[in-house]
């Protein structure tokens, strides 16, 4: 959840039932809050005479401070004014004054209490931003103001001032000040245009780019859609006839030989690295690393990339030694941290080395706690999450402790990913005052993507934002050995395959009739005005549609009324009845991937999970609505008339290409585990006519009310079956196995509905790996994903060329250009970091309700952090509230055992889990059963992630148990 929804009152059309002095005061609050946003934006002068409320000598003071100081200062001297002295009306006078000013955007954010709206319009800003100095150096000022539109009069007048007394130069600082001060969500075209009246298209061309594709490009309708890629200088490589079948597999064995027997006659010859023999065009990648640079490297999947951070990583140690260096080996995920860990530990495993290698995972069971492992080992393989808890929360280690850090999948280090918040302390102490030595950075990636845009330009700047972001000036790819990359890594043909839909689908009108029974309910509970009326014109069975039920859910449970037994009953029929709503569009989702019968067992297991011994009356009528059509629903089920045309295809697929070549290994990407599930079954009952089939499931490892994830050792289990030769030959895979894990000797990569960016794109036909191997996407006509996925294809082109202009950009230039960014990126995390602490004082008390019965719970003050992950409850109150279950699956991480779950006595709501940690048995509750009021307040909020809390949340104590009593429990 956005801050801005974290901090968010209570809507005006429900004020009549709250106290009007504490929204009042909340108000106040809120805009202090987003003081320095607001105050970026306004200018003083411009709403001193459209606020009526405001004396006349505060007016001549806002207009004084703007001249005198800058519009900055007379900004927040106007805002101050309005907070200090706002009188009854203050609030509409605000939003009134705003949008007479010409601030609607601005106005809506703050009438809504909500910026998103501006999210995009601060990306416009950083573009021009970005290209501020040259535009600086080439506009004439007076010509574009006279095409932009949404500038005041009192601009025009100051930047034509600026530049008759100073020369252009000045006049064009004096423009973009201007410019960046507006809060009009087209900015960038409307500055466009402007530029391109004045007669200077190619600034405008610098700004947003020319794009690439038109929309014809893309318009093929046909059925089937086969793509040729191209030869690109960046390793983006043809099929080449000749290619040999020697793959990682072959390199894994030669690095246990020695150097010269790693080759043969047939091979090129191989350049030693430390103790890897690398390939030369691994070589080549591994260049500027090897010279101590920082380096992003960019190759294709199954180039080898693990192989050149180990010759990286010997190096280092080599130059190092004596000098105490310390590696630290990002993976982004489990799976991928267990691969890599193994892979290092075998290169390392000789004693003669004398390197030792640790790890260190949230959710791994690991030997022994982060700083020991830091002290103990040369080389440690983590998660960036558990690298950012030390740097941040444990203060157990720091940026300049390492001497060589290699991100794994090194794409993610974007926004707000944990990888770019490490690099925020590498760059906070790269800036700072004082220069200690920094680590090496080093990433590995298939794909650097494209970013939002669909121009050159915007891929070329996203490229260089990642290239700030990882403080690299150097993106290394295959460029001299390009005619080796192919014989090793061979690129699959993709397909793109359309079906029609189903030509009726009694199944589907079922349920959307039984959803159109609970929407009837839930609008018969007279909802009040805050919470959103029903938009008949969402479509079932869309993501539209689940969007908006999450939404009525996340209001109805913040629904405050005089009556609270009223208000109770209220919210718990909203939370029933929007959950059997998303339930049943979940349905309609399985349905149109797989069968009836399997969008049937989702429900019916549903339906079981329910305990009617904690059902309210509109719980019965829900059930009973199912009930009712529990017949017409199971005498769709086996209709013939019914099969899904896309399974019918797939079915078809594997039974060609099996046939063709019985070796055939084939990974079927899926977008859920519920479809999943349902794929697995499916393939078991069709055994019968394709008995070559063995199939096996990959599939992440959180877990959903009705899918149980994998656990590590199952991933690994799942992914060592299909690498054996007679193992699985199938394997049916969500977003897990989209990136870093090595499962080789794949021919066949299906998408099943399956697209996602560029990235993704890329990183899902890489696990083609086998000689002529081939990728499918298996899609319906009119479902949009063909041409989403024509688009990925002409992107990954537009991405390569745009890897090119960065590597020929002039290096002062670039260097120049990522400082700039660098900057902004610290600035932009700093105004974050002082949000948090302006949300976060000790004085914010909260009290959770369940967020299913409005029950309540307890308060904030009575909630702890354990290992800086986990929150428990502390009151012994709480425990009298709820029902203990044991787990289905119990597990070990982060130092917890889980071993059990806990529900609300009362309504039956999933509460979280009971867990032992250190001798203790804890209730670890989840955030989201919950809506937090705080105290002395009507202000309600409902969150996801305990980040997001505003409030404080102590850290756990032993010398604190005795508040809990017997319910804290010896686990013997």
């Amino acid at each position: 959840m956005d801050e801005s929804e974290a901090m968010e009152g209570v809507d005006e059309a429900g004020a009549q039932t709250v106290d009007a002095h504490m929204v009042d005061k909340n108000r106040r609050e809120w805009l202090k809050l987003y003081e320095e946003l607001i105050t970026s934006i306004i200018r003083g002068p411009y709403l001193v005479t459209k606020y009526s409320l405001m004396k006349r000598e505060h007016c001549e003071e806002v207009c004084a401070m703007d001249t005198s100081k800058g519009a900055t200062c007379g900004a927040q001297l106007f805002l101050s004014r309005v907070l200090e002295f706002g009188k009854e009306g203050w609030f509409v006078e605000l939003i009134s004054a705003l949008r007479q000013a010409g601030y609607n955007t601005l106005a809506d954010c703050i009438d809504e209490q909500n910026f998103f709206k501006l999210n995009d319009l601060e990306n416009q800003r950083n573009i021009i931003r970005l290209h501020r100095t040259t535009m600086e150096s080439q506009l004439l000022p007076r010509d574009v103001v006279m095409h932009l539109e949404f500038l005041r009069e009192l601009d025009r007048q100051e930047i034509i001032q600026e530049t008759v007394s100073y020369g252009d130069i000045r006049g064009t600082t004096k423009l973009i000040d201007h410019v960046l001060r507006s809060d009009e969500q087209d900015l960038l075209k409307q500055f466009k245009s402007a530029i391109i009246k004045a007669g200077t298209g190619e600034i405008a061309d610098l700004l947003e780019g020319k794009e690439l594709y038109h929309d014809e490009d893309v318009q093929n309708e046909s059925l089937q859609y086969t793509v040729d890629f191209e030869k690109q200088d960046c390793g983006a490589v043809d099929h080449c006839n000749e290619s040999s079948q020697k793959n990682v597999d072959d390199q894994e064995c030669a690095l246990a030989q020695p150097a010269e027997q790693g080759t043969s006659i047939d091979e090129p010859k191989s350049v030693k690295c430390g103790n890897v023999s690398l390939r030369q065009y691994q070589a080549e990648l591994a260049e500027s690393a090897l010279k101590g640079e920082n380096s992003i490297i960019v190759a294709p999947t199954d180039s080898g990339k693990t192989f050149v951070a180990l010759a990286i990583c010997d190096e280092h140690l080599r130059q190092r030694s004596g000098k105490g260096p310390k590696v630290i080996f990002l993976a982004p995920t489990l799976p991928v941290f267990q691969q890599q860990y193994e892979r290092f530990r075998k290169h390392y495993q000789d004693e003669s080395n004398r390197v030792s290698v640790g790890r260190v995972a949230g959710g791994a069971e690991t030997p022994e706690p982060l700083d020991l492992q830091l002290k103990n080992n040369d080389v440690l393989i983590m998660t960036p999450q558990t690298l950012l808890n030390g740097l941040e929360k444990n203060n157990v280690c720091a940026i300049v402790d390492f001497s060589l850090i290699i991100f794994d999948e090194c794409h993610h280090t974007c926004k707000n990913h944990p990888y770019n918040v490490i690099m925020q302390h590498y760059l906070g102490v790269k800036h700072g005052p004082s220069a200690p030595p920094l680590p090496q950075i080093v990433g590995l990636t298939a794909s650097v993507g494209v970013g939002e845009n669909k121009s050159l330009q915007g891929a070329i700047d996203h490229v260089l934002m990642l290239c700030a972001n990882m403080d690299s000036c150097v993106i290394s790819t295959v460029q001299r050995n390009l005619s080796e990359l192919a014989q090793f890594v061979p690129i699959a043909q993709h397909n793109i395959l359309q079906v029609g839909r189903r030509r009726a689908d009694p199944f589907a009108d079922i349920i959307k009739d039984i959803m159109a029974k609970v929407e009837d309910l839930l609008l018969s509970l007279n909802l009040p005005d805050s919470v959103p009326e029903l938009k008949k014109e969402k479509e079932r069975g869309t993501q539209q549609y689940e969007q908006w039920v999450i939404k009525v859910q996340r209001e109805g449970s913040m629904i405050s009324i005089p009556d609270k037994e009223l208000e109770q009953k209220l919210c718990w029929s909203i939370f029933s009845c929007t959950s059997h709503l998303r339930k049943y569009n979940d349905a309609l989702f399985i349905n149109e991937d797989t069968r009836a019968k399997d969008a049937m067992n989702y429900l019916e297991k549903f339906f079981a999970s329910l305990d009617p011994e904690g059902f309210i009356d509109i719980d019965e009528t829900l059930a009973n609505f199912f009930k009712e059509k529990l017949h017409d629903l199971q005498s769709c089920l086996n209709n013939p008339e019914n099969e899904n045309p896309k399974l019918l295809k797939l079915e078809e697929i594997l039974r060609d290409e099996y046939q063709m070549n019985a070796a055939t290994k084939s990974i079927l990407f899926v977008k859920t585990r519920a479809i999943s599930e349902a794929m697995e079954s499916w393939i078991n009952e069709i055994k019968t006519e394709l008995p070559h089939l063995k199939p096996s499931k990959l599939i992440g490892r959180a877990k959903s009310k009705h899918h149980e994830g994998m656990t590590l050792n199952q991933q690994s289990g799942a992914v060592d079956e299909f690498r054996e030769e007679q193992g699985s030959n199938l394997l049916i895979a969500t977003s897990v196995a989209d990136e870093g894990l090595d499962i080789q000797r794949c021919n066949l990569v299906l998408l099943y509905d399956y697209v996602g960016n560029v990235i993704k794109s890329v990183q899902t036909r890489g696990r083609g790996r086998a000689e002529n191997s081939k990728c499918m996407l298996i899609t319906t006509l009119k479902g949009g994903l063909a041409e989403k996925e024509k688009v990925n294809l002409l992107m990954e082109k537009v991405m390569y060329t745009a890897i090119e202009n960065v590597q020929k950009l002039d290096p002062v230039t670039r260097a120049k250009k990522m400082e700039g960014l660098q900057k902004a990126t610290l600035s932009s995390a700093e105004f974050q970091r002082m949000l948090q602490r302006f949300k976060k004082t000790e004085e914010d008390i909260y009290f959770l309700h369940c967020i299913k019965c409005k029950e309540l719970v307890c308060k904030s003050s009575d909630i702890r952090l354990v290992e800086n992950t986990h929150y428990t409850v502390i009151s012994s109150a709480f425990m009298e509230l709820v029902d203990h279950k044991p787990h289905q699956k119990p597990m070990s991480f982060d130092g917890i055992s889980k071993i059990g779950k806990i529900h609300h006595k009362t309504c039956t709501k999933d509460w979280g889990i009971t867990a032992i940690y250190k001798s203790l048995k804890l209730p670890i509750i989840k955030i989201q059963s919950f809506i937090f009021k705080k105290e002395n307040s009507n202000v309600h909020i409902v969150l996801n992630k305990w980040k997001d809390f505003p409030g404080i949340i102590a850290v756990f104590s032993f010398e604190e148990i005795g508040q809990i009593g017997e319910n804290v429990l010896s686990a013997e």
